[in-house]
């Protein structure tokens, strides 16, 4: 009777050390989920606010004018857009437009928003 209560004690002890060994494991693992995403998150977020500065250093940039890169109506600088010949006329992105178009580009791409980053970090 005494080694039945022994051997309970025992598997008991054991269950209870590996329930213990689990859930510390599992708490871990999701706390260093939360850290890659958030230093995920930051990377991408700098990446976005250093392209903007190269933007902004080099006095805005020059891209077709497209379906869906327009010429900015708010953008009121001489020279805003430059016909080069009768099929192609470029227009002045700011970095506030470029910045606005690379986030919409990467939330079409895998769902990320700049602006929800933003808030987060």
């Amino acid at each position: 009777m005494k080694s039945k209560k022994l051997l309970i004690f025992i598997i008991l002890s054991w269950l209870l050390l590996i329930t213990a060994s689990f859930l510390w494991s599992y708490t871990s693992a999701r706390n260093e989920q939360k850290n890659i995403a958030f230093q995920t998150a930051r990377s991408f977020f700098e990446h976005i606010v250093i392209t903007r500065l190269w933007n902004a250093r080099h006095g805005g940039l020059y891209a077709p004018i497209t379906e869906k890169t327009l010429p900015n109506p708010y953008l009121d600088v001489p020279m805003r857009d430059i016909p080069v010949n009768d099929n192609l006329t470029l227009t002045k992105i700011n970095p506030a437009f470029m910045t606005r178009q690379i986030s919409e580009i990467a939330k079409e791409l895998d769902g990320v928003s700049s602006v929800r980053l933003s808030f987060c970090i």
